[in-house]
């Protein structure tokens, strides 16, 4: 087997994920130039917008160096503070309907 030929699979940095996301969901560039931009496959692009916009999967989110029980802390202490905003959003979405139907049946 040709060992020149063969393709090698390179990991790509959480920060060049990140930077080809924001380009195309941010500044609106087309994900082909972006691809192109870090030679990368169209795909691939396509993978790591799909994985950025997972609320349950957050592999771009390994962005953060280190692993220390501060950030630990600090990240769990976000995501709580995330839940919390998300409960209350829908909370008063319920509120509002519940309002309309009262209105509605005065």
């Amino acid at each position: 087997m040709n060992l020149e030929n063969k393709k090698t699979h390179r990991q790509s940095h959480p920060k060049h994920k990140l930077y080809a996301v924001k380009e195309v969901l941010e500044n609106n560039r087309h994900k082909k130039e972006v691809a192109a931009e870090l030679g990368v496959s169209l795909g691939t692009i396509i993978n790591w917008i799909k994985q950025y916009e997972s609320p349950e999967i957050k592999p771009l989110q390994p962005l953060i160096v280190g692993d220390t029980p501060e950030l630990k802390n600090e990240l769990k202490r976000l995501r709580d503070i995330e839940k919390q905003y998300k409960d209350q959003q829908l909370e008063i979405e319920i509120l509002k309907k519940f309002l309309a139907f009262l209105k509605e049946n005065e």
